[in-house]
């Protein structure tokens, strides 16, 4: 006795064509990346440091804390003004990648230290690091591309 037994394939196949169209274009995960990204970077200048490590930044020496103060600019690190560091991130995202970043000229040294081939009043200035990511931001994407996949599969947008 034999049995065959036909079925339609069609909803299988929408799913795997849905996969390789995401494949090809990312923009849904390198959104939510670019955003995850942000929120890591708002939550280093709230928080005062490393977002990959949690280690809090070097505290400003009294002296340039005062010299701060007479100007107005009081309040966190990196974010005393409108113009200032915080304020500058932009994030940027395209179908197979996401970035942040900045314009100002000193967020590369705020992000990584002074060096020792540099002028005395900048090679002493301590790393600051305000982009990366902490255990909860990997975690994010991860859930975002887990979330991106499981929609793509299942067609819901």
């Amino acid at each position: 006795m034999q049995i065959d037994y036909k079925f339609s394939d069609e909803a299988i196949q929408a799913s795997i064509q849905r996969l390789q169209e995401l494949g090809t274009d990312m923009t849904r995960i390198t959104r939510g990346i670019a955003a995850v990204l942000a929120s890591e970077s708002d939550d280093a200048f709230q928080k005062e440091a490393d977002p990959a490590t949690g280690k809090k930044w070097q505290q400003l020496t009294p002296n340039y804390a005062a010299q701060l103060a007479t100007r107005g600019l009081t309040g966190k690190m990196l974010n005393r003004s409108m113009g200032g560091l915080a304020m500058s991130l932009t994030t940027d995202f395209d179908a197979v990648s996401a970035a942040i970043g900045s314009n100002k000229a000193y967020a590369a040294i705020h992000q990584l230290g002074g060096t020792p081939d540099m002028p005395n009043a900048p090679a002493a200035i301590p790393a600051r690091p305000y982009m990366g990511l902490s255990q909860n931001g990997i975690s994010d994407i991860i859930d975002i591309i887990n979330i991106t996949l499981s929609n793509a599969i299942n067609d819901r947008p």
